[in-house]
């Protein structure tokens, strides 16, 4: 260190304060708000519209956010992936949708739900009262985590789970739900899904059991393995946004939840309610063949079938369709007449652009196959039930 000698101290007199504009203090105090939104770009996580068709109400006119997490892949950006049905059913009730995205490099778990916690953080400050955690697989394992973190108003997990399939990843990731879920902040409402042949859930012998002890003491839901939803990834179908997303909308109502909601009670029995019908057709009571007939495509387009009149070989029907909950609306919904066919087990219907065969299996389904005239179109296969029959 050196030192200048015989310099007499100087006093500098202090920079005259500047004034700062209205606009530069909005712009300062909207940086501060958002802080952590912008921080997250660089570090591999960022907020984005989930459905871009829908634009944003916010915090004033929505219902509430719902933040949408989608699951992880090895190999696969899953930011780009699609978001589930389900959730746009809950856009069109209302609520403000939004994706918060993870780079695949950037996605381990202790990472993510620290900037999953921050982002609610953020929304809070925003003027958001009701914040819904929603997503599939890790998604829905990081929904849970940062419910047990900071107040949400509800969390819809589809198959949760935080550490892949391989070696011990199903048990360890049963043995921090089961640790965790506990620890949940009081009053916030959970529904999770869980589905057969996955190994996350097979190679533990299912999970179901455990979920509902853990979630005894906060207004739950518990959709354990149902029938017909096999795999991973059986919520990412339009078919269990038609038979559950009415169960997910009133689950998420602002409306207090009564004691007995179940999803057991609710899911299959209003599938085909919203389809048109004539008068007569709606009144037909289901013996034998006759009355209503309900299917459901995997991509949430449903059709239904009301037997009218079966005498014999001739047999009178209504056939009804509507799209699924996809935000795709290719074809209206609609009705026709039949005229049909009986022969043994095969009910043939002529339609304008091809033939619907039903073949009958049982009292209660019937198989569905359309047979287009054009050769070049793809032949359609379905099963038709009874309603509630899921």
């Amino acid at each position: 260190m050196s030192f200048i000698p015989n310099c007499a101290p100087q006093t500098v007199p202090p920079p005259a304060k500047r004034r700062q504009s209205p606009i530069r203090a909005l712009l300062l105090a909207l940086l501060l708000l958002f802080a952590p939104a912008f921080a997250w770009a660089d570090t591999g996580f960022w907020e984005e519209p989930a459905f871009p068709d829908r634009p944003l109400r916010g915090p004033g006119a929505a219902l509430g956010v719902v933040v949408y997490n989608h699951g992880n892949d090895d190999f696969n950006e899953q930011h780009r992936a699609p978001v589930q049905p389900f959730v746009r059913l809950l856009a069109e009730d209302g609520w403000d949708v939004i994706k918060f995205a993870r780079l695949r490099a950037a996605d381990d778990v202790h990472r993510a739900e620290e900037a999953l916690e921050a982002e609610v953080a953020s929304l809070q400050r925003r003027g958001y009262r009701r914040i819904v955690l929603a997503g599939p697989s890790r998604g829905g394992w990081l929904a849970l985590m940062v419910a047990t973190r900071r107040p949400v108003f509800a969390v819809i997990a589809t198959a949760p789970g935080g550490y892949g399939t391989k070696g011990d990843g199903p048990r360890r990731s049963l043995e921090e739900l089961r640790a965790r879920l506990p620890r949940i902040l009081p009053g916030t409402r959970v529904m999770i899904a869980d589905f057969a042949n996955d190994p996350r859930v097979d190679s533990v012998g299912g999970r179901g059991a455990m979920f509902r002890r853990a979630l005894a003491d906060l207004p739950h839901v518990v959709i354990d393995r149902p029938q017909g939803f096999p795999g991973h990834t059986a919520a990412m179908t339009g078919r269990f946004a038609r038979i559950y997303g009415g169960c997910v909308q009133r689950f998420v109502s602002p409306a207090p939840l009564p004691a007995d909601f179940s999803c057991d009670t609710a899911s299959g029995l209003a599938v085909g309610a919203d389809l048109p019908l004539p008068p007569d057709a709606a009144r037909v009571p289901p013996r034998g063949l006759l009355g209503r007939w309900v299917g459901i495509y995997p991509n949430g387009d449903a059709r239904v079938l009301v037997v009218t009149q079966a005498d014999g070989s001739q047999l009178n029907a209504v056939w009804s369709w509507s799209s699924g909950p996809t935000g795709k609306r290719e074809r209206a919904p609609g009705f026709e007449r039949l005229s049909c066919t009986v022969s043994g087990t095969a009910i043939t219907c002529p339609r304008p652009k091809g033939v619907a065969l039903f073949s009958r299996r049982n009292d209660k389904s019937l198989q569905y196959q359309w047979i287009p005239a054009d050769t070049r179109q793809k032949r359609l296969t379905m099963e038709l039930s009874r309603p509630g029959q899921w």
